[in-house]
């Protein structure tokens, strides 16, 4: 699986900040080419947790995300997606204990 050029060429004005302001461009990481698909995972949970976004596929769509409590990476999604401040936006939490945290 891998994120598809359109998606990364869509993505590519919005670059993720990084050091002193300088910007990064995206990363995309080729599941097939990967020894043990844990290390991706873990890359990008690393990603959301410095506050990027990070963007991976499901069965029918790519999916963007951000780090639920950064709130400049939830502003940069937001923007990225064109979603208005008022619209919500889906939570994912390990459980429901992480829930309340």
């Amino acid at each position: 699986m891998r994120l598809s050029l359109a998606v990364a060429r869509s993505l590519r004005s919005y670059f993720t900040p990084g050091p002193a302001g300088s910007r990064m461009p995206p990363r995309v990481i080729d599941l097939r080419n990967t020894e043990d698909t844990r290390d991706v995972v873990h890359l990008a949970v690393q990603a959301l947790a410095e506050g990027c976004i990070v963007a991976f596929p499901t069965e029918t769509v790519y999916v963007l995300a951000a780090g639920g409590l950064q709130e400049k990476a939830v502003l940069r999604l937001r923007q990225m997606a064109g979603i208005d401040a008022k619209m919500p936006l889906t939570l994912a939490v390990k459980s429901a204990d992480d829930s309340l945290d």
